[in-house]
């Protein structure tokens, strides 16, 4: 009778383990909040808020990027609208916050009124006392995104960059490509297309390099999606960064009707933050769920510390 109790217990567990949960109101209150990025010890949640009244351009501005703060295990601070020149009064997404949290990757117009796609710059912003910095462009051979649309992810030594473009050898609309650092012209090289293993004739967007720069997880409407975007997993092969393994869907609590277009992790990857939605809602928003470790990335170093100079400074 006891080793029963204890399997239907681990068994009524089980179901609600990997159980998505919506984030509280107060960051999903106003619609749409997309792409969020939890910073790696899970205190801020950056997100994009489109067409918001307190925009820097107001409701005809689609992105600025906000920031809560975690108070607790349940609730966070009301978002705030990051100051300063990070965001401007057209489209700004952030799309990666460095481990340190003091630096990040963002996509948007600075300083530019044009409103064609290639006016787009994705660049690095720092955080200082003061805020966050305007960003400083990358320089990419031959960049050029046919697309309005974009995203992009980064590794943390910056060293790799895997974008969701559309070009002339794109398979269907965005197409994840990579570009590499070269330490001799001291820019990124030309975009080039990670092949038909990774990409489908649908779209795929956001990807997120987890920190064991082995593991990559991106939206599709391909790989026979259920709804009209779902999240994948492919690991990197080789040493090339060109041959991946077949992705596979996140279905374990992720994956759903809904459209699930964005992931990020905190820093023990145990954690996901994703776009999607529900029935009760009915409607999209943040949520966050356990990570299964099938879908959680293969084991990497952490180191931490304060380093010195010799002469003790």
């Amino acid at each position: 009778m006891k080793s029963k109790l204890i399997l239907l217990i681990t068994l009524f567990l089980g179901v609600n383990l990997f159980a998505k949960e919506r984030l509280p109101e107060v960051i999903n209150d106003y619609q749409p909040a997309i792409f969020p990025i939890i910073s790696m010890d899970g205190t801020e949640l950056y997100f994009d808020r489109k067409w918001h009244p307190e925009n820097t351009g107001g409701i005809y501005d689609d992105d600025d990027i906000w920031v809560a703060k975690k108070l607790d295990s349940i609730e966070w601070s009301k978002p705030n609208r990051v100051p300063g020149p990070i965001n401007s009064p057209e489209s700004n997404i952030l799309l990666y916050l460095f481990p340190d949290g003091n630096k990040a990757l963002v996509c948007g117009k600075y300083g530019n009124t044009a409103s064609t796609a290639d006016s787009l710059t994705f660049g690095i912003s720092r955080r200082f006392d003061t805020g966050w910095t305007k960003p400083m462009p990358l320089q990419i051979k031959n960049f050029y995104n046919k697309s309005k649309n974009y995203s992009a992810t980064i590794s943390a030594d910056s060293r790799v960059l895997i974008l969701s473009l559309e070009r002339e050898d794109s398979f269907g609309g965005l197409d994840l490509y990579i570009s590499f650092w070269n330490d001799s012209t001291k820019i990124y090289t030309e975009p080039k297309n990670l092949g038909p293993i990774l990409n489908t004739n649908g779209t795929e967007l956001a990807a997120y390099l987890a920190l064991d720069n082995r593991t990559l997880y991106f939206a599709s409407s391909g790989h026979n999606s259920k709804g009209k975007l779902d999240l994948f997993l492919s690991r990197r092969e080789d040493d090339s960064w060109l041959k991946w393994s077949k992705p596979i869907p996140l279905d374990s609590g992720i994956n759903s009707q809904w459209d699930e277009s964005s992931i990020s992790l905190n820093i023990w990857a145990d954690t996901a933050y994703f776009t999607s939605g529900d029935t009760i809602s009915d409607r999209t928003g943040i949520y966050r769920i356990p990570l299964p470790k099938d879908y959680q990335p293969l084991p990497f170093l952490i180191v931490q510390g304060t380093i010195f100079s010799t002469s003790g400074s």
